[in-house]
C-alpha cells in the first residue's frame, strides 16, 4: 500500500465465504475438518471487522427475538431493532427489512441515547495492558472497521429503511446532519481511547450499500451537502494521529463518488465490484496513486472455471501489483455458484505469483 518494493502478494479473504458454499465444497474435496484460513493459507482476512472489535452499534441494543417461524421462513428482530425476514434452509440469505426503529424526530432522539460513546462495553473483554502490547507487536496490519451511519448504515437506511431515509433529505434536512454530525461524534470519541494506545495501519469504514449496480444511492450533489462536512471531520482526526490507510468499502458502482471520496480524505477503494462495471486498472489510469486498491476479482470468474479465473488473474493482477498500491480479493461474498476448484485455482495464481 505504500509503493514499495514487495516479496509476495498477500493472500487476503475480504468479504468471506457464507455458510452454504462451505457445504457444499466439502462434497468437492475441501477438507471439511480444516477452518478456511489454515487450509488456504490467508494472511489476512476479517478486515471489515479490524483488529480490536469494538461496538459501534447500539448500547443496549434490541432485544433479538422471533416474531414468527414456519417451515421456511424466519422473521426475527435483529439487534439494531430492525425487523427482517431469513431462509431457515440457507440462514445466511435475508429478504430484507420489513420495520425500522426510527421513524421521525422522536424516535431518533430515543436512538441517540444508544450510542453513547463512553460506555465500557464498547471495549473487549481483554481491554488492557495485554492487548495494547499485543497490537503493538502484531506483525499484521492493524486496524479498525466499522459502518458509517447508526444501524447498518446505508443499507438499513440508517436506522429508518431506504425509502424514508432518502425522503428525509426532503422532509427533514437538518435531522440527517444530527444523525451524521451526532455518528461523527461518537466514532471520533469511542476510537480516542484506541488511538491512545495503539498505533493504527488502517482504517475501514463499511457503506455497503451506498451504492448498487445501476450507480450510488445518493448523488455526488447529496453527498457534498450532507456526507461530506461530517465524513472528512472523521477521517482528519485518524489522519491526526497518524492513520495511514483510510478505505471506503462499499459493492455497487460507486464511480461517481469517488472524486468526493478522495474529497473527503479516503485513500483506498475496496472491494470493486466487477459486476458493477468497477475496473481497477481504469481507476488506477484515471487516479494514479492518489487511490489505493484492493479486490475487483470478480466473483463471477470462479462460476466460469479455472480458465476464466486465470483470464481474470491476468488481466488484472500482473500490471496492478508491479505498479503497486493493489491487492487482490475477491470481490463478493463466496457463494455456493463458486465452485471449489476455481477458487483454489485463484488461490495458486496468487500463491505462485513471483513478483519482478
Amino acid at each position: 500500500m505504500n509503493f514499495k518494493d514487495v516479496d509476495r502478494i498477500p493472500v487476503v479473504d475480504l468479504e468471506g465465504f457464507i455458510e452454504e458454499t462451505i457445504r457444499l465444497w466439502s462434497c468437492q474435496g475441501y477438507p471439511a475438518s480444516m477452518r478456511v484460513e489454515d487450509y488456504f493459507g490467508f494472511e489476512i482476512r476479517g478486515m471489515y471487522h479490524g483488529s480490536i472489535d469494538i461496538d459501534f452499534g447500539p448500547i443496549p441494543s434490541f432485544v433479538e427475538r422471533t416474531l414468527k417461524s414456519d417451515s421456511e421462513y424466519i422473521t426475527r428482530v435483529n439487534r439494531f431493532g430492525y425487523t427482517e425476514k431469513r431462509s431457515k434452509q440457507l440462514p445466511m440469505r435475508s429478504y430484507g427489512y420489513t420495520e425500522f426503529p426510527i421513524g421521525g424526530r422522536e424516535d431518533w432522539e430515543e436512538m441517540k441515547r444508544r450510542y453513547g460513546p463512553q460506555d465500557i462495553r464498547r471495549y473487549p473483554k481483554c481491554w488492557g495492558r495485554d492487548l495494547f502490547e499485543h497490537c503493538r507487536e502484531s506483525s499484521k496490519p492493524v486496524g479498525l472497521g466499522l459502518v458509517w451511519g447508526p444501524g447498518r448504515g446505508p443499507k438499513g437506511g440508517y436506522g429508518m429503511g431506504v425509502k424514508r431515509f432518502l425522503s428525509t433529505f426532503a422532509r427533514d434536512p437538518e435531522m440527517v446532519h444530527d444523525m451524521f454530525s451526532t455518528y461523527a461524534d461518537f466514532v471520533i470519541e469511542v476510537t480516542r481511547p484506541v488511538l491512545d494506545e495503539v498505533d493504527l495501519d488502517y482504517v475501514l469504514i463499511d457503506e455497503d450499500g451506498i451504492a448498487y449496480r445501476n450507480g450510488p444511492l445518493v448523488s455526488p450533489g447529496l453527498y457534498r451537502e450532507f456526507y461530506l462536512p461530517h465524513v472528512k471531520r472523521v477521517l482528519e482526526f485518524f489522519r491526526d494521529r497518524g492513520v495511514g490507510i483510510l478505505g471506503e468499502c462499499s459493492s455497487g458502482d460507486i464511480g461517481p463518488l469517488i472524486p468526493l471520496f478522495l474529497e473527503a480524505g479516503y485513500n483506498l477503494l475496496c472491494p470493486l465490484e466487477s459486476a458493477c462495471g468497477m475496473d481497477a486498472v481504469k481507476l488506477r489510469e484515471e487516479y494514479g496513486r492518489r487511490l489505493l486498491l484492493m479486490g475487483n476479482i470478480s466473483r463471477q470468474s470462479l462460476m466460469g472455471g479455472k480458465k476464466q479465473v486465470e483470464r481474470e488473474f491476468e488481466s488484472k493482477v500482473p500490471g496492478l501489483v508491479e505498479s503497486g498500491g493493489y491487492i487482490p480479493a475477491v470481490d463478493d461474498i463466496v457463494m455456493p455458484d463458486a465452485s471449489f476448484e476455481s477458487y483454489r485455482r485463484y488461490i495458486e495464481l496468487v500463491k505462485s505469483y513471483r513478483m519482478a
